[in-house]
């Protein structure tokens, strides 16, 4: 025998996948219709780089609702006002007094419920906040990635309709 290095291999038949741990997959918040797709299969993606934009009537539905709920506590706290006057100068009743106070409340929780929508829907508060009336409402939306990595699958077309359970990326 003499010293030396040996070289040896072993090759065993096996599947390689990806880490499941490491890959997301990737779905609107929204239902709508693809209208870009920004991302191809292969791309490295940076955390919250667009992927698609998606066009959603879902959308554009819950701000308007927002603006009109927002829009009728308005008009009631401006009739509640006046009620408060009226009871106060005996010119109207407590109980018309209370029935626009319990008015308000109902109003008040219609605002934080489509607010809350709006939330869960991806729209920052202080785009909330800026909705005023239909000129400021926004139709479509972008998919983010949710982080840095590399697109291994792409179902994203333009044109498809997609629900948030449609895996695009």
């Amino acid at each position: 025998a003499t010293a030396g290095t040996a070289a040896s291999q072993l090759r065993l038949p096996a599947v390689v996948q990806p880490n499941a741990y490491r890959e997301v997959i990737v779905t609107s918040l929204v239902s709508g219709r693809v209208t870009q797709v920004h991302a191809e299969l292969g791309a490295h993606v940076g955390a919250q780089d667009p992927l698609a934009t998606i066009y959603s009537p879902e959308l554009a539905e819950a701000q308007t609702s927002f603006i009109a709920a927002r829009a009728e506590q308005s008009v009631h706290q401006q009739r509640q006002t006046r009620t408060q006057r009226l009871t106060a100068i005996g010119a109207a009743t407590r109980e018309e007094l209370e029935m626009h106070e319990a008015e308000r409340a109902r109003l008040d929780a219609e605002v934080e419920i489509a607010r809350s929508k709006l939330a869960l829907l991806g729209i920052p508060e202080d785009r909330t906040q800026r909705l005023t009336g239909p000129q400021d409402v926004i139709t479509t939306m972008p998919v983010r990635a949710p982080l840095a990595g590399v697109v291994t699958r792409r179902a994203a077309n333009i044109g498809q309709n997609i629900d948030p359970a449609t895996p695009l990326f």
